[in-house]
């Protein structure tokens, strides 16, 4: 049964709009939400194993999409774009005990101008929230340290900041939130307050170490995007700082898509990387690893 504080979020936004995805998670029911407080409207579509049409999310309009993976494992990337702008992307992959997370201004960073104009909500707050779990708080775009942008770091085996910001969420009965512009129209909203926490410190090296390199994966220092990385066929692998790694996660590529088997049995001991109710995954594997992590398909 829904509690007073959903009924109510649910009338202040009016109705839902929900995607058709690919297939469900066992154990997985919770939801993705996007929640837009902006001035105008925001366009976002979910891509797993298919790029579907935009949907138009007017001020005050909420998003939800069901937990999904594709046919080939891992999960959907939301691409989030304003009017004139690149896109956002909130990608996740569920999993039956845990969901992981993170969000990515690849499509629009420029590292030769060290510049995210062409960024979604870049002079804007958002903030994604996940029970038990920090919220990954951003004041504005600009201002954010969670963002993976480049360089190298939208190539799956070519990582070059380690400790990178994937989140995890131990319950994926729970929803992940989205609240886009809340300190626009509300600035004393909870949501506000939540996007204008400070980034925990584990951050501040990685968002310097993105500013220090002079080149993105096509050598120009603009961003190649996501679509484009998937006609690049697969990439050298090598010994490289690297992204966090889940836990028993083991992946392999397959024309350009990254996919995860993942067995229980190997999961038994989670307290090196992740408390019991889920938090931000730091550490990294140990060098020669070829593992990637589960966020990378859709990069």
């Amino acid at each position: 049964m829904k509690n007073c504080s959903e009924l109510v979020a649910l009338a202040l936004f009016g109705l839902a709009s929900f995607a058709r995805a690919d297939r469900d998670v066992k154990g997985a029911t919770g939801s993705v939400d996007v929640f837009n407080y902006c001035k105008g409207p925001v366009y976002l579509r979910s891509v797993g194993d298919h790029d579907p049409p935009e949907t138009t999310l007017d001020q005050g309009g909420r998003w939800s999409e069901p937990y999904k993976e594709k046919d080939i494992g891992g999960g959907p990337s939301i691409k989030i774009r304003t009017e004139d702008t690149e896109i956002l992307q909130l990608e996740y992959t569920a999993q039956p005990t845990r969901v992981w997370y993170d969000l990515s201004y690849i499509d629009c960073w420029n590292q030769t101008t060290q510049s995210g104009q062409n960024c979604p909500f870049w002079n804007q707050s958002f903030v994604v929230e996940a029970p038990n779990v920090p919220p990954i708080s951003c004041a504005t775009g600009e201002s954010c340290p969670y963002p993976y942008r480049c360089p190298l770091d939208d190539r799956p085996a070519i990582s070059t900041i380690p400790n990178s910001p994937i989140f995890l969420m131990m319950d994926p009965t729970q929803n992940l939130t989205l609240h886009l512009c809340p300190c626009e129209n509300q600035p004393d909203s909870r949501e506000c307050e939540m996007a204008r926490d400070s980034a925990p410190q584990a951050y501040n090296f990685n968002f310097e170490t993105m500013k220090t390199h002079d080149a993105c994966p096509d050598g120009s220092g603009k961003s190649m995007g996501s679509q484009r990385l998937h006609r690049l066929g697969r990439p050298q692998r090598h010994q490289r700082p690297q992204r966090p790694q889940p836990p028993c996660s083991h992946q392999s590529h397959n024309s350009g898509e990254f996919y995860h088997h993942w067995e229980e049995s190997e999961c038994d001991d989670l307290s090196k990387t992740s408390s019991s109710t889920g938090e931000i995954l730091r550490g990294s594997p140990q060098p020669g690893d070829n593992s990637v992590d589960p966020l990378d398909d859709d990069r």
